[in-house]
């Protein structure tokens, strides 16, 4: 039942999109584990604007989502760092 379910997403929408809709189909949560979250602001191959939208990337994936169990997630440095936002609160 869940690959047929998988097999017909739309890969076109945004991956909060995709787990909302696993969510309602299957009533099931995302407990989400992001190891080294701030990596990608070390990483010499991520340009400035896809740092700058990772916080929003966060935002959108974890902030007031049904289908987010609260989010376990490593670094070295504080979000509040590269965000001036309320994602400090996530």
């Amino acid at each position: 039942m869940i690959e047929e379910f998988l097999n017909g997403l739309d890969s076109e929408k945004a991956v909060w999109d995709i787990l909302a809709e696993v969510f309602q189909k299957t009533g099931k949560k995302f407990v989400f584990i992001i190891d080294e979250w701030d990596a990608v602001f070390r990483m010499p191959f991520v340009s400035r604007t896809e740092q700058a939208r990772y916080p929003d990337f966060l935002r959108n994936l974890l902030k007031d989502q049904e289908y987010a169990e609260p989010a376990y997630m490593t670094g070295l440095l504080p979000l509040a760092k590269y965000s001036d936002g309320s994602e400090r609160n996530m």
